[in-house]
């Protein structure tokens, strides 16, 4: 019996979180813990965590690469050798993408991403093929930020906390600058 490439997929990305379970579960047992209050995730792994399904993930994991300086955790190939799946980290966050696939059509997002140095990371984004919607500014609330877009129409809030501010100093330099957001 021939199978389908989705169905080859399907049976990868259970194999896959199977496979994530056993090794969190040996985890959790080796450390004589309780599996279920105490190794509810992966170790390193925040509890939300963005699940992203997009075209072409082996242009994009290079993108990010060269953009973001996003590090490749786990990359899971189909029989072809073409990643379909990746774990992807940076700094102190962790975010999956993944191929479309019945059930799961493209889901484009925002990612508003801190970073230390705003106009580096801005002119390093460009560069490596982004789309400049807004130059970094300052904003009322206190963030500076730029607004890029990817090729796979991700919109990117690259952002640097310029000054901390309270409530009352938000509203009131929100005010000061006309902006009134309607509920």
């Amino acid at each position: 019996m021939k199978m389908k490439k989705t169905h080859l997929r399907i049976i990868l990305t259970i194999f896959c979180a199977c496979a994530i379970g056993l090794v969190i579960s040996a985890y959790a047992t080796q450390k004589g813990e309780n599996q279920m209050t105490e190794a509810y995730k992966p170790e390193g792994i925040q509890s939300l965590v963005p699940y992203v399904f997009m075209k072409d993930i082996p242009k994009y994991l290079v993108f990010v690469q060269e953009a973001f300086g996003v590090e490749i955790i786990t990359e899971t190939k189909n029989d072809d050798g073409v990643t379909f799946y990746a774990t992807l980290k940076f700094d102190d966050t962790t975010y999956f993408v993944q191929e479309p696939d019945e059930g799961n059509p493209v889901s484009n997002t925002t990612i508003y991403l801190y970073v230390p140095n705003l106009d580096a990371a801005y002119k390093k984004a460009v560069a490596a093929g982004a789309i400049s919607v807004a130059e970094p500014a300052e904003q009322y609330h206190g963030d500076s930020f730029a607004i890029l877009k990817d090729k796979w129409n991700n919109q990117w809030y690259l952002a640097y906390a310029s000054v901390i501010l309270d409530d009352d100093q938000v509203r009131e330099r929100r005010q000061k600058k006309g902006h009134n957001p309607q509920p």
